[in-house]
């Protein structure tokens, strides 16, 4: 297709040397072979051109989204901290014989995260109990 392309149905015949449309019925697509004398072909394509979708509306960002933007670069060191409860937590011996940590806990939409402490820049803080919702 071309870009000069309109929403419809049409009949569209196709040049045998360079394979680009060089007749359409009803004109909906705009020629695009640029032979001096197009290869005619026989019987002609049907093509239905769909409409192009409407451009997305641009959205205003709260501060926080413009801020987690600006973070999501590639290779940009972040901490990411989220509160949680503790469901299991168990010991595992590595290949090199040191045991570590692992840690399963479930957030307060239910969703369940395995920390594992071995990784650099973990670190598990107790929350305080004033701070926890009474729900």
């Amino acid at each position: 297709m071309t870009a000069g392309a309109r929403p419809g149905t049409c009949q569209i015949w196709y040049c045998g040397r360079c394979r680009a449309a060089y007749k359409s019925t009803p004109p909906l697509v705009d020629p695009a072979c640029t032979c001096k004398t197009p290869l005619h072909t026989l019987h002609p394509t049907t093509v239905t051109v769909p409409p192009t979708p409407p451009a997305p509306r641009p959205q205003a960002l709260d501060d926080d989204e413009a801020r987690h933007r600006a973070l999501a670069r590639r290779g940009r060191r972040v901490r990411v901290t989220f509160e949680a409860d503790v469901d299991t937590a168990w010991l595992t011996r590595g290949a090199d014989g040191h045991q570590h940590l692992t840690v399963l806990v479930i957030t307060d939409d239910s969703q369940h995260h395995t920390i594992d402490t071995r990784l650099p820049g973990v670190r598990i803080d107790a929350a305080h109990p004033e701070e926890k919702d009474e729900t």
